[in-house]
Order: C-alpha cells, then structure tokens, then sequence
C-alpha cells in the first residue's frame, strides 16, 4: 500500500509537471490555430476565395491599363515596331520624348483631380492607403472604387506610379464586405482582410511569397507594439465600441490572448501565403497565356560565386537613390505647400486649388518624361522590354528566352 501511495504521488507530480510545461507552451506558442473550426470554416476558404478574386481582378487591372497604356503611347507604325505597330520600349535608339507627352500626363493629373472632387471620393491625397489598411485591417469600401479608376487613369496617361495602391486597396475593400456580409468575428475579420492585401500583392510580384514577405514587414512598422491578430481584432472591437456583440466578443477572447504567440504569426503566415499562391495561378496563368508568355525557371550558365559581393555597391546605390528619392518627395511637398499658400492669398476655391495642383503634378510627370524617355510610365513594361530585347548582340554566355538572348551583364 506503501509503495502504490509512492507511486501515486510521483505520478500526481508528474502530471502537474506536465501542466505546467503546457501553460509555459501555451504562453509562448498559443493555442493551435489549426485545431479551432473557425480557421477551417472562415479563414482558410476565404483566404482562397479572396486570392482568386484578385487573381482575376488583377488580369482585367493589367489589361485595361496595358491596353490604354500603349494605345496612347505606342500605336501606329513607327520605325522598330512590332508586327502589331506597337514601338518597342527597347529599342531605344528608334524613339526618344515626345513633345505631346506632357499634355497626356498633365490631361491625366487633371482627370485624377477631377476624380476627387466627385462627393463619396475621398480628397486629394487623404484617399486610405496600404499602410493605413495595414493598420487597422479594414478596408474601406467607399474609397476603393476612386482609388482603382484614379490609378488606371494614372498608370494610362504615363505617370510613374505603381499599382499597388489600387490593388491593395481592391482586395483590402472586397475582404471586408465579405467579411460584413457574413457577420465574422472581428479577429476572422482581420484575418481575411490581411489575406485579401496579400493576394494583391501576390498576384503582381513574380514570387508569391515577396508579398508575404512584405507584409510582415509592414505589420511591424504599421502595428509596432503587438502585430498579433489578437491585439488587432481587440482594438477594432475598441473602436466599433457596442457594434460587437458579446457573442462575438466571447468567440475572439476564446482563441486566445497571450501576450506571447507564435502560432498566431504562423496563422497569418498560412492565410497570406494561401490567398497569395491562388492569386499569382491565376493571375499568371491567363494573363500569361494572353501575353505568350509562360513562367519557368532558367539556368543561368555564367553564374560565378563573387556576383554575390555585386549585391554589396548595388545596395549602397539603391541606398543612396533611396536617400534622394526621399528629398523630391520632400521638395514635391514643400512645392505643394508654397501653391496652396499662393492659391489662398488670390482667394481660389478648393476645388479649383486642387484640379491645379494635380494638373501641376502631370506637369512636372511630363517633363521629366521627356528629358528622360525611360521613365515613362511605371518602369514594368521598361525594364521588361531592355532586358527582352535590349542589348543582346553579345558573344556572352547568355540565358535562351525564346528566340532573344539575356546575358548575365544584362541581368
């Protein structure tokens, strides 16, 4: 009896051992996301709902803009066009700026200006941006029709911008209106919103992951204190105040909460990387078709190990550039600042104030547009087409692209 009463004690302590090792488990890793349903039954199939979405969104972005792109720059025959007349970017010898395109890019500042005057469009420069979504992980729905028809009219009429506002902006508005629709809680809310900002980013980059990527970079400086969907699905119940439900409030509060979770990393890891995966198939897989143009990995036959120790200028460069960019951003504004100063000394209306400054803003665009011919546009279809086509009459080891020769100095 002795021995069975030793017995039971070092099984009690053992078992109080195991106890406490699982809440210390608990406390740095969190619960499991994989063994709650709501993952199951919300966030992973809304993940892949909202990945195809942008997927197929992105195939009629890209179209329209590429069309209107070349439609308005590129058309007709001109001395080294393609079969169909459009002129080739790389063939640089054959084209230089044109006087016209500064009347383009100012049309389009114009019509940008135009776009946020119309009363539900947010105003000039306070439309909601990525990193403002990222913040919050809502989306704003009223904005996002704006901000896709002001990019498309950007990105047409030869501005150098990129698409990711629009995109972002896209899935970030689709997520929460389906997100609305089906009442989810707030933290599946933030979840599937985060997923639908992946898929835009997904779909446009040529490796899924960048966006993953990306984005956990930006959850860091965007939510610098707690990246956790926990901490955000908490300060949206703050801000909605009574508009959760205490059901509601219940069903978050029971997936976790601790101050330290891995697992909860790891959750927005796998939605991201699922939404961003069935965005760039589809997105690459029938804007690619159209295009001719198939995606596949090359051997790069002259790779030697010291092109490593190129990335070492290569990154002080883009540094220093980087650096510059920030001082015209910086100019630009202080630009902007002395016009509205300007503007209101001659009492000028507010609309009126912001159609000339978007006008200025094509302007400028336009001009250095034309001094730099190479900067036309948002740089893709560009660089794209010099390394396609661009300095290839070389005896250099060189990667086989369809009929046209890429070397390692062009890379």
């Amino acid at each position: 009896q002795q021995q069975w009463q030793q017995q039971q004690e070092q099984q009690h302590d053992v078992n109080a051992q195991s106890r406490e090792d699982m809440e210390i488990t608990l406390n740095i890793f969190g619960r499991p996301y994989g063994r709650d349903p709501l993952f199951w039954k919300y966030e992973l199939p809304l993940s892949l709902l909202v990945g195809a979405f942008m997927g197929l969104f992105c195939v009629c972005f890209f179209g329209i803009y590429r069309y209107l792109f070349f439609k308005v720059f590129f058309s007709g025959e001109k001395e080294g066009a393609h079969e169909d007349g459009r002129l080739s970017l790389g063939d640089v010898s054959a084209w230089s700026g044109r006087g016209w395109w500064v009347a383009v890019t100012c049309l389009g500042g114009f019509l940008s200006g135009c776009i946020s005057l119309i009363p539900w469009a947010p105003g000039l420069g306070l439309s909601a941006t990525m990193y403002r979504d990222m913040v919050t992980l809502h989306g704003h729905t009223k904005h996002a029709p704006f901000v896709i028809v002001s990019s498309l009219v950007s990105l047409s009429t030869g501005m150098s911008i990129g698409p990711e506002q629009a995109l972002s902006a896209a899935g970030a508005a689709f997520s929460t209106l389906l997100s609305d629709r089906l009442h989810l809680p707030c933290r599946t809310h933030c979840a599937v919103v985060l997923a639908g900002i992946a898929a835009a980013l997904g779909a446009l980059f040529k490796s899924p992951f960048l966006g993953v990527v990306l984005l956990h970079e930006i959850s860091i400086t965007a939510r610098p204190r707690d990246i956790r969907l926990d901490a955000a699905a908490k300060e949206m119940r703050r801000r909605r105040e009574a508009s959760c439900d205490e059901e509601d409030e219940d069903e978050d509060e029971r997936r976790g909460g601790n101050e330290h979770k891995l697992h909860d990393y790891m959750e927005q890891t796998t939605i991201m990387g699922a939404s961003s995966v069935m965005a760039f198939l589809i997105f690459r897989a029938i804007f690619n078709d159209l295009n001719k143009k198939h995606v596949q990995l090359r051997d790069v036959s002259d790779y030697e190990a010291w092109h490593l120790f190129a990335a070492i200028p290569i990154g002080i460069l883009c540094g220093v550039l980087g650096t510059l960019n920030c001082l015209f951003i910086g100019t630009g504004k202080k630009i902007r600042m002395w016009i509205m100063k300007l503007l209101h000394v001659f009492d000028t209306p507010l609309w009126l104030a912001s159609l000339i400054l978007a006008t200025f803003a094509g302007l400028i665009q336009g001009v250095v547009t034309v001094a730099f011919p190479l900067t036309l546009g948002s740089g893709i279809e560009n660089m794209q087409e010099l390394i396609r086509i661009g300095f290839n009459n070389t005896n250099a080891n060189y990667i086989q692209n369809g009929e046209d020769m890429i070397t390692a100095r062009v890379l």
